[in-house]
């Protein structure tokens, strides 16, 4: 390993062990997608423990069978299927959701990011799975006039920032979480007159199945989301917020 990666790794770390304290979350009803592995299953876990949680998997759910917590609700839903995303619907209208973190992502194709090898097939998939997901759920909670929501936290990657962006390449992957930051600026403006805040969160280099080369483990990136939306602040709407030091990422 360089020298630069180790140093890299070391400040990783260094930032994910500073932390304010936060507040407790209970009583609340929580939806949240991607929670068969990685940050979703441990958001599950912590969070299961004083809340309600709508624990959305797409076809795997024997990690979250093994979570013992009749608060626990598990929903079957592949976004790229309209009968089941009709199912969520239907499973969430009796549901108050008050905070909907949106987990659920996925890298795409391996060998079909490049601008010479695009796959669009991957590509569309990908964009409902990254991304459109989000308006749809919260497109059908305002229109059956359930809407309760006071936090959408979309989790994206530094990747989507176009600022940033300096190296190129992984078109599906940045482009479908760029879309995400998008959605997330828009909905912090036109979810105002409910009061919920909306923002997109970096987790940082994060250890899971997408990032298998991670430094930091799952379990510690969500207590530390779970501290920084606990404290629902206003001045976090409409953000693009690096979790490692809490900093406002440019869009």
């Amino acid at each position: 390993m360089g020298i630069k990666k180790k140093i890299r790794k070391f400040i990783d770390k260094y930032n994910y062990n500073k932390e304010n304290p936060g507040l407790i979350i209970e009583n609340k009803s929580i939806l949240i997608t991607g929670t068969n592995s990685g940050i979703g299953l441990e958001l599950v876990k912590l969070l299961s423990q004083k809340n309600k949680v709508y624990c959305i998997f797409k076809k795997d759910s024997s990690n979250l069978k093994k979570i013992i917590n009749e608060n626990v609700i598990p929903i079957k839903c592949d976004f790229n299927l309209d009968t089941e995303i009709e199912k969520l619907n239907e499973a969430l209208s009796e549901s108050n959701i008050e905070i909907l973190i949106n987990n659920a992502g996925t890298f795409g194709p391996i060998d079909g990011q490049n601008l010479k090898n695009l796959d669009f097939i991957e590509f569309n998939k990908t964009m409902n799975s990254n991304s459109l997901i989000i308006l749809k759920i919260i497109q059908n909670l305002i229109k059956k006039k359930i809407f309760n929501l006071k936090q959408i936290i979309n989790i994206s990657s530094d990747m989507a920032s176009i600022s940033n962006n300096i190296s190129g390449d992984y078109y599906i992957y940045r482009i479908t979480k760029g879309v995400m930051n998008l959605i997330t600026k828009n909905l912090s403006i036109d979810l105002k007159e409910y009061n919920t805040n909306v923002f997109a969160i970096h987790p940082g280099n994060i250890k899971t199945k997408i990032n298998p080369g991670g430094v930091i483990e799952a379990e510690v990136c969500a207590k530390k989301l779970i501290n920084f939306i606990s404290r629902n602040d206003n001045n976090l709407n409409g953000k693009f917020i690096d979790l490692s030091n809490l900093k406002v990422i440019l869009w």
